[in-house]
């Protein structure tokens, strides 16, 4: 199974756009789809990942990042959300993930997970929402921060994914 995600998460030093946008603006991603509405802060950065497989926007200093994508799985059947997730957190090197209760995108209830990541010379904290849509289809954002994030950049970045609506339910 492919999760695009991983792409995003791994990625050692993010780039993006070359200036950012002084005001907040809207992403509409996938331009196949439009599943997500995604507000970028002011000055935040944007990134998506090859082939459009993934979206990601992160603050200038980098330490954090909110990462949302959609995946299908139309030949398999059966999959739960935990296996879903699994499988994407084994792929990614996620450390001490586990479940962490019930989460949402945009009101849309799902499962919340959580784990670290090593990656960029840094441990980051990771917590994911799986919202599964369909038998086959769940939308996930994942929201990550470096460990030695602060206070205030935790919650910038929290604010953050409060700008992530799912059009697509």
């Amino acid at each position: 199974m492919c999760y695009p995600i991983l792409a995003l998460l791994t990625i050692a030093s993010a780039t993006g756009l070359t200036s950012a946008p002084a005001r907040p603006h809207t992403v509409l991603w996938p331009k196949s789809l439009y599943a997500y509405s995604i507000l970028v802060p002011p000055g935040w950065r944007t990134q998506e990942a090859p082939e459009g497989a993934a979206f990601m926007v992160y603050p200038p200093d980098k330490s954090c990042a909110i990462a949302v994508t959609w995946v299908e799985f139309p030949e398999v059947s059966g999959l739960t959300t935990d296996s879903v997730a699994e499988n994407a957190a084994a792929g990614a090197k996620i450390e001490h993930f586990g479940p962490a209760g019930t989460g949402t995108i945009s009101g849309t209830k799902g499962k919340a997970y959580s784990g670290r990541l090593q990656a960029d010379n840094s441990t980051w904290a990771i917590k994911s929402t799986y919202v599964q849509l369909r038998p086959t289809v769940w939308a996930i954002e994942v929201v990550k921060w470096r460990q030695t994030a602060t206070a205030a950049q935790r919650a910038a970045c929290t604010a953050a994914s409060e700008g992530v609506t799912l059009n697509y339910h």
